[in-house]
């Protein structure tokens, strides 16, 4: 006949468990099933990467950097750009052919 008992315990640093079982378990064999009980995983948001990737020193919280001699682009130019991004061509063969044009 199996019998089976519930206990909940704390793990040490040490990683070490000491169980007292309860008089009325037999001496003998015992089969032990170890259950990690993880805490949940909160969602990350936006905000919450941003802010430890800046504490970090990994990003600008000042937003991306723009250098001084740069122009916005005309509507031509956004059109232009709109519809070679919405072609059937990659980008890696698009800046490939714009490469090809400057050699």
């Amino acid at each position: 006949m199996n019998k089976s008992f519930n206990l909940i315990v704390h793990v040490d640093e040490k990683r070490r468990v000491v169980i007292d079982l309860p008089e009325d378990i037999p001496t003998g064999p015992l089969e032990l099933e170890v259950m990690v009980h993880l805490p949940a995983e909160s969602v990350l948001t936006r905000d919450t990467v941003r802010d430890r990737l800046s504490s970090a020193g990994l990003i600008d919280p000042s937003g991306p950097y723009v250098p001084a001699e740069a122009q916005e682009l005309s509507a031509e130019e956004r059109l232009r750009i709109g519809r070679a991004l919405a072609g059937d061509k990659t980008v890696q063969q698009l800046i490939d052919e714009e490469r090809e044009e400057r050699s």
